[in-house]
């Protein structure tokens, strides 16, 4: 039980580090639409946050994605184990 509480964590934690990166990509979105728009005039303030944001979301992203189906596949195998050894512990009962 305890080890599926741990891995539940790990996934939300894996899930809310991707919603993090997507809020800087959105973020990026809307700074360069303003610098487009003439609301910002720093340039460079936009190039390097956008910049920033893609080498991040690069690096990032793809390893968020194996660790989330690494958890789920875990979490999966997990709950049968408990369903086997409930399923048992009933069986031994009756």
């Amino acid at each position: 039980m305890e080890r599926l509480r741990r891995l539940e964590a790990s996934l939300r934690a894996v899930l809310l580090a991707r919603a993090h990166i997507y809020v800087g990509v959105s973020y990026a979105a809307v700074l360069g639409f303003c610098q487009a728009s003439g609301m910002i005039a720093s340039r460079e303030l936009v190039l390097f946050y956008g910049g920033a944001i893609v080498i991040a979301a690069a690096c990032c992203l793809p390893w968020t994605s194996r660790q989330e189906v690494r958890l789920r596949n875990e979490r999966a195998t997990c709950r049968q184990l408990l369903g086997d050894r409930k399923a048992a512990r009933t069986l031994t009962i009756d």
